[in-house]
């Protein structure tokens, strides 16, 4: 990088060829701010296409399902956790699409997911594109006890959609209150990576 000092220019500081009037010359001047304006165009059209490359125009609002989230008795029952996602039109992976609404959309059912009081969940609703579908698709981290849970990271959301062409559209937590209830809580995102779920939590028996 080149130092352009104060005085340059003046009394013909730095303007003739070869340096004899001083360095850094004009023409060494000229072409590092073309490199800097060129890498700097770079950066912000890398930026820009990264937020057009997927975004949720409106809808995709993640909700609760409307047949109640579940829990079956004892370590094994079934867990049964489903959310709603209101009609969307989004962008993803820079290919548009209208989304169906999807009610009581499956997030975990037919197996045990809490396997005792206090334990919790946090999954990731997403938008995912593949040949050209955007179709709604979930992510769970593993169940823990309720401090210890943490959200899927961007990496187990790939690993679990199977590629990288998603955005978000909501951050999920359930937690097992009773031998049979639940808590469920939804956190819309629409794009960007979400905040966890501190809304305050309604039971689902």
């Amino acid at each position: 990088m080149t130092a352009i000092p104060t005085t340059f220019g003046s009394g013909g500081a730095n303007l003739a060829p070869g340096g004899a009037a001083g360095t850094p010359t004009l023409a060494d001047t000229l072409r590092e701010i073309a490199d800097d304006v060129a890498n700097q165009l770079a950066a912000s059209s890398g930026a820009l296409n990264v937020a057009l490359s997927g975004r949720v125009y409106h809808g995709g609002l993640v909700t609760d399902p409307s047949t109640p989230s579940a829990q079956l008795t004892g370590a094994s029952g079934n867990t049964t956790w489903s959310v709603n996602v209101s009609a969307a039109e989004a962008l993803v992976n820079s290919v548009d699409g209208v989304i169906a609404a999807s009610a009581d959309e499956a997030i975990h059912a037919s197996s045990n997911l809490l396997d005792a009081v206090g334990k919790s969940c946090y999954a990731a609703v997403v938008l995912a594109e593949s040949g050209g579908t955007i179709a709604i698709d979930s992510v769970k981290a593993a169940a823990a006890v309720t401090a210890s849970a943490v959200a899927p990271t961007v990496a187990q959301i790939t690993a679990g959609v199977g590629h990288a062409n998603w955005i978000y559209l909501a951050m999920c937590l359930i937690t097992r209150s009773a031998d049979t209830a639940v808590v469920q809580v939804q956190t819309n995102v629409g794009y960007g990576k979400p905040a966890l779920p501190t809304a305050a939590l309604t039971t689902k028996a």
